[in-house]
């Protein structure tokens, strides 16, 4: 079977605005919606890729797209 590209993978990244809700230590509920930009970045200042995704998103699942994605380039 053939691998996907990382184009591929990132195109299965929900891109929507995502919406969460949780429960904190205190044992209250925490709401979240909106969505984030994971943008990947050289000498700690300039960017040199960016990903927006959803909020409930984990950051490791872009995070190695997108050193994956800048590796190929």
């Amino acid at each position: 079977k053939e691998m996907q590209t990382t184009e591929e993978m990132l195109s299965l990244v929900a891109t929507e605005c995502g919406v969460g809700i949780k429960q904190n230590s205190k044992g209250n509920r925490e709401v979240w919606i909106g969505g984030k930009l994971h943008i990947s970045t050289v000498d700690g200042d300039i960017p040199i890729a960016a990903f927006y995704s959803g909020a409930n998103i984990h950051d490791s699942s872009v995070a190695y797209l997108l050193c994956k994605r800048q590796a190929n380039r």
